[in-house]
């Protein structure tokens, strides 16, 4: 089952080259998708999620957006007694990997983040301790077509109202409810 094709399907098209051929960033986010799609109970899963409207419209709340963050995925468990939020970022290079300085940001919209890319574009020296964060990492291997978890995201209690929640889930019920079905 491939993942739904829609205007926010992720645009990364930056390719590695392994013993195995190319591997790209929306064959990781079909995967990711997957996984998510035939757990119990049910998972909601997006890709490309915007942290609220677009940078520099009005928040919910009236401020003006100047803070915009796109996660390249987010699953919601659907649970009224025990919701989860997982974040993802994709990396495919690891120069993308070292360049990025925002990842840190996305860590107050999600109970867990985690990194995922192919083996060894990141490595658990490059994430902070276990002591000191709670980043998890999984790895996709093309020779088994899989995800396989290198260390799995500590959960992190996350306040659900407030503003950055709000915007994120506020954001996927007006521009991405269709896609949740």
């Amino acid at each position: 089952m491939s993942a739904p094709k829609s205007k926010h399907e992720t645009k990364k098209t930056t390719n590695i080259v392994t013993a195995t051929g190319n591997i790209t960033a929306a064959q990781i986010l079909r995967h990711l998708q997957k996984l998510h799609a035939g757990a119990t109970p049910p998972w909601v899963f997006y890709s490309e999620v915007k942290s609220g409207p677009s940078w520099g419209q009005r928040t919910p709340w009236g401020a003006r957006n100047q803070d915009l963050y796109i996660m390249d995925a987010v699953a919601i468990k659907k649970s009224w007694s025990n919701p989860c939020i997982e974040g993802y970022e994709v990396k495919v290079s690891r120069s993308d990997f070292l360049r990025d300085k925002k990842w840190q940001n996305y860590q107050a919209y999600c109970h867990k983040f985690y990194f995922v890319c192919p083996p060894n574009i990141i490595t658990l020296d490059d994430l902070p301790s276990p002591e000191h964060g709670d980043v998890g990492l999984l790895y996709y291997s093309p020779e088994h077509d899989t995800l396989f978890t290198k260390r799995r995201a500590m959960y992190r209690k996350i306040d659900m109202r407030s503003k950055e929640v709000v915007g994120m889930l506020l954001y996927l019920t007006y521009y991405r409810a269709e896609e949740s079905s």
